[in-house]
């Protein structure tokens, strides 16, 4: 074949591939001499194979036919799959639009942990929106939430307060087991220590519960460190809402 190894051997050597039937002999084991290189002369030496039997039927299953009826008889047909459910268009809507809303919400709530409430957001934001793969139209999204934040009186109240860290790690002691946790960011007033806490979305009921007794671990573990009273704080930020929540015994 001219598209085989052979065929640039043969050319190093000055063969013709064409004439590459002629060299091969009839009888098995017969030598030729086909190459001279130099003073040299080099043997080839060729085998005549008779080709492999070839099974007159192949089997078709890696099982017996014995194996296979059996398995027919007994087992029971497979169910056909149900046809998927049609979805209306505006539940497609519905599902693009909350997965977009989501997306934004994760950028908003990455930045408010690492804010340090400066005005000057855009370089922190694009960063953050990398960080996260958020769209620039989700960061756009974002950045005017942003604003509307700024100029609210929950952010007066928390500006007023000293900032002593961001994404504060402490640990707490659940069942007799060491667990990390993390305080978005930890404050100081004349009362003592703050323990401000982000949360996606708006405060409804069926998390007040949880989110408060989250925040408590918190105080009472910054409370025991430093012998100092603590209380919380939960700022539920939406796209277009936020609520402080106080957090005390």
């Amino acid at each position: 074949s001219k598209q085989t190894f052979m065929k640039p051997l043969l050319g190093i050597f000055g063969f013709d591939v064409k004439a590459l039937g002629s060299l091969f002999p009839a009888e098995p084991g017969e030598r030729r001499e086909i190459l001279e290189i130099g003073d040299e002369s080099l043997e080839a030496a060729f085998e005549s194979l008779e080709p492999l039997p070839v099974a007159e039927e192949a089997p078709a299953r890696l099982v017996s036919r014995e194996l296979g009826e059996r398995a027919r008889r007994e087992l029971p047909p497979p169910e056909p799959d149900a046809p998927p459910a049609p979805v209306d268009r505006t539940e497609l809507v519905r599902r693009a639009e909350k997965l977009r809303y989501r997306r934004a919400g994760l950028l908003l709530h990455r930045f408010l942990e690492i804010w340090d409430g400066s005005p000057e957001i855009g370089a922190l934001l694009e960063t953050t929106r990398l960080e996260l793969g958020a769209t620039e139209l989700e960061r756009d999204r974002v950045a005017r939430r942003i604003e509307a934040i700024l100029a609210s009186a929950s952010h007066e109240r928390i500006r007023q307060l000293d900032t002593v860290g961001r994404e504060t790690t402490i640990w707490l002691e659940e069942e007799g087991k060491l667990r990390e946790a993390r305080i978005d960011r930890l404050l100081r007033d004349e009362e003592g220590w703050v323990v401000l806490d982000y949360k996606s979305g708006r405060a409804s009921e069926d998390r007040l519960g949880a989110d408060r007794a989250q925040v408590l671990r918190y105080c009472h573990a910054i409370a025991a460190m430093s012998g100092e009273p603590c209380r919380g704080v939960v700022w539920y930020i939406d796209l277009d809402a936020e609520e402080l929540v106080e957090v005390r015994e």
